[in-house]
């Protein structure tokens, strides 16, 4: 199973989510048909899982058709494999259909989202009934912002694999990107009655009940997802940020030190712990955290709009200046950075 980061994309806040948002591509309970290939500021969502890539034991088939196989989509033969085998002529048509899933995957990972779409379109073509098929173009829409196509897809695979949990887990992140937050804790709770132990899901349900602000109940999850994956750092850091909606930065900076220890190049753990240690008004070591961010993520308007926010505090009102107007270049919306560099101008200061 190779599982993906939605982007694991990281909320504005901070939180970072688990595969989709985070993705799972397609479920983590999918096989291959034919056989199993060996083979993430507030909080982030985890991250999204595919089945390992499909292949098959025939011999007859071609070397490129077993190479789309069994190279990752790391390595750029892996698509022109592809490509060679179905150009062919020789693979019989669940062959050819085969090899489409594959490369539809593998587009997929190398973000090429409408081509993974087109390839899943002709899996579906030859077999309507196709799960894997459906949960990997309902994880190509999510990431191309189709979300209401993607929720249909999602609908199809749940309802050929109602016993499995990758289908709800899908669903319920794109409930949650729509910020339907109540019908994405359903799907959870679903996934969770099917898989008791995955902490990926836990820190996608605590995202969503950070989202209605029940705040207890997401770090509860957050707990539990540290409980099973203690070496991840995405559920420290949103349990860090929880730790700071409810006014409790020091235990914050505590799950941020440890996110930090296990993935020393987080960028939003860093951000985050700068927030709460300006919170508590320790505005040097913010400073620290704000600048190795940027040096980390030099586009991070989040990151420059904080560190403004502490040097005024420190007497550095051109420094604050300066990092108000690189955050409205990043993101000219960015509302609060725009409001906190009018009230300094107007100032005089």
């Amino acid at each position: 199973m190779i599982c993906l980061g939605h982007g694991g994309e990281f909320l504005a806040s901070g939180l970072v989510a688990t595969s989709s948002q985070t993705p799972r591509m397609s479920g983590k309970d999918l096989r291959a048909r034919i056989r199993t290939a060996a083979t993430l500021l507030l909080l982030q969502v985890p991250i999204f899982c595919l089945p390992a890539v499909i292949g098959t034991a025939r011999a007859e088939w071609t070397e490129d058709a077993q190479l789309c196989y069994a190279l990752p989509s790391t390595n750029e033969a892996a698509i022109a494999a592809c490509d060679r085998a179905l150009a062919s002529g020789s693979l019989t048509l669940e062959e050819e259909a085969t090899t489409y899933l594959n490369r539809g995957f593998h587009h997929h990972e190398r973000g090429n989202y409408r081509e993974a779409v087109a390839d899943f379109d002709f899996v579906l073509r030859f077999n309507i009934d196709d799960a894997e098929a459906y949960n990997g173009r309902g994880l190509a829409y999510q990431e191309l912002g189709e979300l209401r196509r993607a929720l249909a897809d999602f609908d199809r695979v749940i309802a050929l694999k109602p016993t499995k949990g990758f289908g709800y887990y899908n669903r319920g992140n794109v409930y949650r990107e729509m910020g339907d937050y109540r019908r994405a804790i359903a799907d959870y709770d679903r996934a969770l009655a099917l898989d008791p132990d995955d902490g990926e899901t836990y820190n996608n349900r605590g995202l969503a009940y950070r989202g209605l602000r029940e705040y207890r109940r997401a770090l509860a999850d957050f707990d539990r997802a540290v409980a099973l994956k203690p070496d991840d750092p995405l559920p420290y850091n949103n349990r860090g940020v929880t730790y700071v909606d409810l006014g409790e930065p020091r235990r914050a900076i505590a799950d941020y030190d440890q996110a930090i220890a296990l993935q020393p190049d987080f960028m939003k753990a860093y951000r985050n712990r700068g927030i709460a240690y300006r919170e508590l008004g320790e505005y040097r070591r913010a400073l620290g955290d704000f600048n190795f961010a940027i040096k980390l993520d030099p586009d991070d308007e989040a990151a420059y709009f904080n560190r403004g926010l502490v040097r005024k505090q420190l007497g550095d009102l051109a420094g604050a200046r300066a990092d108000f107007r690189k955050a409205l270049e990043i993101d000219p919306d960015y509302t609060e950075a725009r409001d906190s560099l009018t009230a300094l101008e107007r100032a005089g200061r």
